[in-house]
């Protein structure tokens, strides 16, 4: 049983020259490209597409400088959702996804 997709990260940083750490939800794209646009952020875009099936945790890639993490007791599972590649666990465990860089 799957029980979690994502189909695609996207991921943004901007170098500052002084440290500083928020969380901000965004619950539109255009407020996000404004956003985005308006403080220098690069942006990647995670697919998927270069994994296909079954992995034992973790499973890790990196984009733009980015590193990412994907683990979940019992392994991931990449495959597609639709037409998009997702994430899921084999098994109804959570699934935690971390970032660094």
């Amino acid at each position: 049983m799957k029980n979690f997709a994502i189909p695609s990260l996207v991921v943004a940083s901007a170098i500052a020259s002084s440290s500083s750490a928020a969380i901000i939800v965004f619950t539109s794209e255009f407020v996000w490209d404004g956003y985005a646009a308006g403080n220098d952020a690069a942006m990647f875009t995670e697919t998927f597409e270069t994994y296909n099936g079954f992995y034992a945790s973790p499973l890790t890639g990196s984009m733009g400088g980015v590193n990412w993490s994907a683990n979940a007791t019992g392994g991931i599972f990449v495959g597609a959702v639709g037409t998009s590649q997702a994430l899921s666990t084999n098994n109804p465990v959570p699934m935690t996804l971390s970032f660094t860089g």
